[in-house]
């Protein structure tokens, strides 16, 4: 669950788990709530980087904090429902 106004995050570990808040850093935030704003759709790696950074900067940029926020997903105890779409970017497909 993605709270945009109190920029905070909590997802569920499995059945009949509660809801548990995730640390996550602005990068990381943004970088989710893009990927759930377009659930269940391929986004491009270029596509994320210049919607979360104004100035050009390489694509690694994103795979770096793809991993951060990858990390703090597993650190509250959920697998991440991020898949990689090889060679184009990255897919939401949770709920």
């Amino acid at each position: 669950v993605l709270d945009r106004s109190a920029r905070r995050c909590w997802v569920k570990g499995g059945p009949g788990a509660s809801p548990v808040e995730v640390d996550l850093k602005p990068l990381s935030f943004e970088l989710l709530s893009l990927l759930v704003e377009r659930r269940g759709r391929a986004v491009a790696l270029e596509a994320l980087l210049f919607e979360l950074w104004d100035a050009y900067y390489q694509v690694e940029v994103v795979k770096y904090h793809m991993s951060v926020l990858r990390r703090a997903l597993r650190a509250a105890g959920v697998e991440p429902p991020i898949t990689t779409v090889r060679r184009w970017g990255y897919r939401y497909d949770g709920e």
